[in-house]
């Protein structure tokens, strides 16, 4: 079990990280550019007052820390933000353990570079981040839908 959550966590990194790579388009298909870019986003991160704290307090080893960078669009607002998620393992031979991860959220507006939503969170399970992720990709909130499905005879 803890291979797989260990394999499970590497292909979140390589995701994360062609995502950055990847040109940011627009929903009609032109590629967007934008005065704040990932990097600089996380700079403004890093570099705020309360993220540092949490950083310096619960962010200590760099080798058990996974961080996301996406570039969302929302469409009721049309407005796009980078949305960063760092999260990050006391130790890295626990994977699976009950012990949890700490997590530091933010959402940076791309033109102004202003931190527009910060949280954090401490001792997360990582049943609860690998669900999360569930349904962020496959699955509504209100309908999981089922892998397969057994005929009664």
């Amino acid at each position: 079990m803890e291979l797989k959550v260990y394999a499970a966590t590497v292909l979140i990194i390589i995701a994360a990280a062609i995502m950055a790579i990847k040109p940011a388009q627009a929903p009609s298909g032109e590629r967007l550019e934008f005065p704040i870019t990932a990097e600089k986003a996380l700079e403004i991160v890093e570099s705020n007052d309360e993220a540092k704290a949490f950083i310096d307090e619960y962010l200590r080893n760099e080798s058990n820390r996974i961080t996301r960078i996406n570039l969302n669009y929302d469409v009721a607002s049309k407005n796009y933000t980078w949305k960063i998620e760092i999260v990050e393992k006391e130790c890295g031979c626990k994977f699976g353990s009950e012990e949890g991860l700490n997590i530091l959220r933010t959402e940076v507006d791309p033109i102004t570079g202003e931190i527009l939503k910060l949280e954090t969170q401490i001792g997360v399970k990582e049943e609860e981040i690998a669900r999360e992720r569930c349904m962020e990709g496959c699955h509504s909130e209100d309908e999981i839908k089922p892998t397969f499905t057994i005929e009664e005879r």
